[in-house]
């Protein structure tokens, strides 16, 4: 499977987004990220999700490609392109039904919360923590 993620800073934070109480994994924060759909590049994909889940426009910003990473995990072989955004100010969040909650935290205070798998990790390497 193939997927994208984002890290969207600002002010010294990192937006975290929370899944709806409804899922069997609503305690769990992640990054604004999903699957790549088969007639879409990971770039394009990145760019319609962060829109559809946060409302936020980044093809107007300057965001880059961190890394593409193979993770293999129980169930599956993911194939991971971490993106990067920084806003100078936080800007408005408007959630779709993706999603219950967000939160903007520093990259250390991020590391206290229930994230998704594997997200610590990409947090303390780009950090440096």
């Amino acid at each position: 499977m193939q997927v994208w993620a984002c890290i969207i800073e600002a002010e010294a934070e990192i937006l975290l987004l929370q899944q709806w109480h409804h899922k069997s994994d609503s305690w769990i924060w992640l990054e604004p990220g999903w699957k790549v759909q088969n007639w879409e590049s990971f770039e394009q994909a990145m760019l319609r999700e962060v829109y559809e889940e946060t409302w936020l426009e980044l093809s107007s910003l300057a965001y880059i490609k961190l890394f593409q990473r193979y993770f293999k995990y129980k169930w599956e072989n993911i194939t991971l392109e971490m993106y990067y955004v920084k806003y100078a100010r936080k800007p408005k969040i408007i959630l779709s039904g993706e999603h219950s909650n967000y939160i903007w935290l520093s990259p250390n205070k991020s590391l206290e919360m229930n994230l998704v798998e594997d997200l610590d990790n990409i947090i303390k390497e780009i950090y440096s923590l």
